[in-house]
């Protein structure tokens, strides 16, 4: 049983992980859905009514599968921006020289307590 609880826990965890940078164009997707799903769920209705012709089905599908076409390429086309990339070491924040410590960083060694005490005797 606890295999069980920990394969769920596991699950959970790698859809929150898929989701997390992705929720807001998901979200976007799903309620795209739910509005056409509405919709062609009210002109169903009225068809059934009138006896109009049989194409909804497949323009509802269309447009759901088109919505979900659309929202993987712009997931595909979108490059993570310059905020999210990690600098690398050797290259220098802007901000470097005002953070208090530029001193500190042309120094070849810095001296501790103990390199003070030996030093004043």
């Amino acid at each position: 049983m606890p295999i069980n609880n920990f394969l769920k826990i596991g699950i959970i965890y790698a859809i929150w992980a898929w989701l997390k940078p992705r929720w807001k164009k998901f979200s976007c997707l799903v309620a795209y859905i739910l509005v056409i799903w509405m919709i062609f769920l009210g002109i169903s209705e009225w068809q059934e009514l009138t006896d109009k012709e049989k194409w909804l089905y497949g323009a509802k599908w269309s447009l759901i599968i088109l919505g979900i076409i659309v929202y993987f390429l712009f997931n595909l086309l979108n490059k993570p921006t310059t905020k999210d990339k990690m600098p690398d070491s050797n290259e220098t924040l802007p901000n470097e020289k005002d953070d208090g410590f530029a001193f500190l960083r042309n120094k070849k060694k810095l001296s501790n307590r103990a390199d003070k005490i030996i030093k004043e005797k």
